[in-house]
């Protein structure tokens, strides 16, 4: 499933990735790597991928943030 949310700007962006109470993954897409990067630091998610979506491998740890994840 993939959710396509309309924004303002990248603070706007960021303020509606972050609007949940859930946080195990997250793709942030640009064509500019200094903006997907800078919204990617903030984004409150246990992986967060820039410009892809689940790539890694099993052995990368990982995590949740809020409700999401272990305990």
């Amino acid at each position: 499933m993939l959710s396509i949310i309309a924004y303002q700007d990248e603070e706007d962006a960021v303020r509606i990735a972050n609007d949940t109470d859930y946080g195990l993954t997250a793709s942030v897409f640009s064509a500019s790597n200094k903006t997907a990067h800078n919204a990617a630091r903030q984004i409150r998610a246990g992986t967060v991928s820039v410009n892809c979506y689940g790539e890694g491998d099993v052995s990368t740890p990982f995590g949740g943030f809020g409700l999401s994840g272990f305990g």
